[in-house]
């Protein structure tokens, strides 16, 4: 028994009473409810045992860690990053290691997870601080991990205050500690070029906007509120940075641009890049020019749109007369519909009188069928709808599943938003307004309003931008730059998604459009000469045909135009121009073939007469200006053909004077 206290050295404790007994004396009692005063009226024996250590001093835990005492050192670091002892009990908490060499202090906490970096040095390092252990100098700590033999983060500060409590001599019991593996020096390597790093830290600190990070030198007292103070001062600081960024490289791209780009490629696709030198009796290039610089009607983002509108409304205004019949589409429908030689026969066949009927073509470039709608549903007023409407294009303007790059932009123009505000176009009487402004708001026109709020803003914002930025202008031919210079240079050998027909829709100066809206084109198609010039595009990696799909917002504007128009009483009669069989790939055939069947299907539903043309001359090459545009001669066969198409109701269009 001696011998046992001896070892354990409880401390407080400077002597033990010893007691024998005899187990007879007590035959109903057990041991452990034995009292004192039992044991000391009738023992066997007593001992007097005195401690050995009675007389020695004793020390707190903080004590034996302020002398280096490894594991009361460790123990009250670990309560220190682990308060909660039900939670350091349940998950394991954090767990520390140490060692000492020389007067640095080695400290390595783990976890499961490895432990935050601003959550154990702030603690520590106070707690270290309160502790004052003599001849420590500074403290290393490290993170890492449970079951890693590195640390993901190291930390280190120095303590010279702590050198000045003397170390007091007193001898303890050591007790064997097993430290983990410590390298003699910080793990952190040195980094390169520690002079210049300095100075451009000092540099970034002095703009008040970047201050030294928490992982080096110092540590915030709050971590949590230092981010956050931090955090908005970055995001401005970087904000700035990235516009002056954005700014330099939009000024050099456009500087790039006009250096680099043809002045040719840069010119705008519209009725000006015809020559007025050159323009014939004929040509109503002079007439749309003056007629767009005189019009009020806002500009839509379309020179071609807005040229021959202004022309259609002029003649309209001039001559009192709307056009019988107008014909409406694409650039196909442009260059597929001679009007004069639909007029001249049409009008000699019905009535001997070529001068009673009145055709326009406004075919627009990229037009698909949101544009047509548009145009006839939104843009020309009622009184400016014409008896007839000739509509004329093919499969690629109803793919919902392309981007429709010509309404988009119109989207994006100034004439959409007035026309979103009601401003354009101007309308004759306010019985109609009233009314509806009455009426009750229903969900579909507050799903309209919110669409159109949207829209302006969106549109506000682009032209925000366009004022701002150099190269916004020309972010179309930069596009069209990049797509050729890829496709001849870093993609010689593969196919492109591109639009064979990009090249073919520049108007030279020779071939000017008329004041019937028509561009009479008297090149003819060789495949041998054609592809010299002209990339090759199959149907599959065609942008018209991408993700081809008849079902969509090309469809819905097709039955919104066609229920419109029969309420105003115009006859709609659509004509599926014609195609190549170089033009016709598999692919292309096959969704030809799709959508002339949902056309049929349209035509049997409603009042809208289909007549397809689409492989009508498939091989007369001399009737086409490339592969899938006519020239004057292939117009002129559809106008012919139309004449004669018996289909084709084309006693409604005749002045109501006439028989």
């Amino acid at each position: 028994m001696n011998q046992a206290l001896t070892e354990l050295q409880p401390q407080g404790m400077t002597a033990a009473a010893i007691y024998g007994l005899r187990e007879q004396a007590f035959p109903n009692t057990p041991p452990s409810s034995t009292e004192l005063t039992t044991l000391q009226t009738q023992p066997a024996w007593v001992n007097w045992l005195p401690l050995a250590h009675a007389n020695t001093e004793t020390f707190t835990v903080q004590e034996l860690a302020r002398q280096r005492q490894g594991p009361a050192l460790t123990f009250l670091l670990q309560r220190c990053l682990n308060p909660d002892i039900e939670g350091f009990l349940a998950t394991g908490g954090i767990r520390v290691k140490l060692c000492f060499r020389g007067s640095l202090l080695h400290i390595m906490t783990e976890a499961v997870v490895c432990p935050r970096q601003t959550l154990v040095v702030p603690k520590l390092e106070a707690y270290l601080q309160q502790l004052q252990i003599p001849d420590v100098m500074g403290v290393r700590i490290y993170g890492r991990r449970a079951g890693q033999s590195s640390p993901l983060w190291s930390y280190g500060s120095n303590h010279e205050a702590l050198a000045s409590s003397p170390v007091v001599e007193t001898t303890v019991p050591t007790v064997e500690m097993v430290t983990p593996t410590m390298p003699t020096q910080a793990p952190a390597s040195a980094p390169r070029w520690p002079g210049l790093r300095a100075l451009l830290q000092q540099v970034f600190c002095l703009t008040s906007i970047f201050v030294p990070s928490p992982d080096s030198v110092w540590q915030p007292s709050t971590p949590a509120r230092w981010h956050t103070q931090q955090g908005w001062r970055a995001a401005i600081a970087w904000t700035i940075a990235g516009v002056v960024g954005m700014g330099v490289m939009d000024w050099q791209v456009s500087v790039y641009l006009q250096t680099m780009i043809p002045t040719a490629a840069l010119t705008p696709l519209s009725l000006e890049t015809e020559s007025l030198q050159t323009a014939n009796a004929d040509s109503g290039v002079g007439a749309a020019i003056l007629a767009a610089a005189r019009t009020t009607n806002p500009p839509f983002n379309n020179n071609l749109l807005d040229e021959k509108l202004a022309l259609y409304q002029e003649q309209i205004q001039q001559t009192g007369i709307v056009p019988d019949i107008l014909i409406v589409g694409s650039s196909r429908a442009m260059r597929g519909i001679d009007p004069e030689i639909l007029q001249t026969h049409l009008a000699q066949q019905l009535s001997g009188q070529p001068q009673t009927i009145q055709i326009f073509n406004f075919g627009v470039n990229g037009a698909t069928a949101q544009v047509v709608e548009f145009l006839l549903r939104r843009v020309l007023t009622p009184e400016q709808l014409p008896k007839l409407v000739l509509w004329a294009d093919g499969a690629r303007a109803f793919n919902s599943g392309r981007l429709d790059r010509t309404f988009e932009a119109i989207q994006d123009s100034e004439g959409y938003t007035q026309l979103e505000a009601g401003k354009f176009p101007p309308r004759t009487g306010n019985l109609t307004t009233t009314a509806q402004s009455q009426a009750p708001l229903r969900f579909g026109e507050l799903h309209q309003g919110i669409q159109r709020q949207y829209q302006a803003l969106n549109s506000t914002t682009r032209q925000s931008l366009q004022s701002l930025l150099f190269s916004h202008h020309d972010r179309a031919h930069l596009h069209d730059w990049l797509r050729d210079h890829l496709s001849t240079t870093a993609l010689p050998a593969m196919s492109v998604e591109l639009s064979p027909d990009a090249a073919a829709l520049e108007l030279s100066p020779q071939e000017a459009i008329t004041v019937q809206g028509f561009l009479p084109l008297d090149r003819r198609f060789d495949p041998q000469t054609y592809y010299l010039e002209h990339s090759r595009v199959s149907g599959a990696h065609d942008s018209d045909y991408t993700s081809f799909t008849l079902v969509g917002k090309q469809l819905r504007a097709t039955h919104r135009l066609l229920d419109y128009l029969a309420e105003q009483s115009v006859a709609v009669v659509f004509v599926n121009l014609p195609l190549t069989t170089d033009y016709l790939d598999e692919t292309r055939q096959r969704h030809e073939q799709v959508f002339t069947e949902k056309m049929a299907a349209i035509a049997a539903e409603s009042e809208l007469v289909f007549r397809d043309l689409g492989q009508a001359w498939p091989n007369d090459y001399a009737a086409f200006s490339d592969p899938s545009h006519l020239n004057r001669h292939g117009a002129a066969q559809v106008a012919h053909t139309l004449v004669r198409d018996a289909q084709i109701a084309w006693q409604a269009v005749l002045p109501a004077s006439l028989p």
